[in-house]
């Protein structure tokens, strides 16, 4: 655990209390003070007066406040604390019972964890917990590949309806363009004619018009 993250700690006769994290600029100093920032870079805490000092310093730092608390490493104090037993305050809890469900130290074994076999290490316990845990992420990364690709065969088909109806449309259009041209000519063709037929006759009018 970092430097600069213990807490101030209080045991009485009952819970144990934790104070807050220290600032570990003035625990330097040796004066105990609430931190209000943690940063990652540095891997301290600091409070409010040291906060300036602290950007002054390292300009490219970034802190995280109070209302982000579930981004600050846990206290080494606070990990002194959950690995202790209250009945066996001085024993750290190393061991974890699979009958009760609980964790455990070594005297505890005699008093109410009899059957060894039950009883395992806690990095055993974690390790298995690691291992079905991979096992779930790949089961998962299976999955999700399978999503994937039948999310891209599925965009895939859709492409291709795409591209088939874009090309049935332009065979359709070509196929009215020459229709529209077709028509056009044959109307371009009679008008033609009608007035051909109508200079003739009014040619020949005017001629004998003219010659009488």
């Amino acid at each position: 655990m970092a430097d600069g993250t213990n807490t101030r700690t209080a045991f009485r006769d009952g819970p144990v209390i934790v104070l807050d994290y220290g600032c570990y600029v003035c625990e330097q100093n040796g004066v105990q003070k609430k931190s209000s920032n943690y940063c990652k870079q540095c891997s301290k805490c600091y409070c409010y007066t040291c906060v300036p000092l602290h950007d002054q310093m390292f300009k490219t730092h970034s802190l995280v406040g109070r209302g982000e608390m579930q981004k600050w490493p846990v206290a080494k104090s606070t990990l002194e604390i959950l690995t202790r037993r209250q009945k066996h305050s001085k024993q750290s809890i190393t061991l974890f019972c699979d009958d009760h469900n609980t964790l455990c130290c070594l005297k505890c074994i005699p008093e109410n964890h009899k059957h060894f076999n039950s009883v395992r290490l806690i990095s055993e316990v974690t390790e298995d917990s690691q291992t079905s845990n991979l096992s779930n992420i790949t089961n998962d990364i299976a999955d999700m590949i399978q999503q994937i690709n039948k999310l891209f065969s599925d965009r895939l088909a859709n492409f291709h309806k795409l591209q088939n109806s874009y090309e049935n449309i332009l065979g359709e259009l070509v196929i009215m363009r020459q229709k529209i041209n077709d028509a056009y000519d044959k109307l371009e063709n009679n008008t033609i004619a009608k007035l051909d037929v109508l200079r003739a006759v009014l040619s020949h009018s005017i001629r004998v018009d003219i010659y009488k």
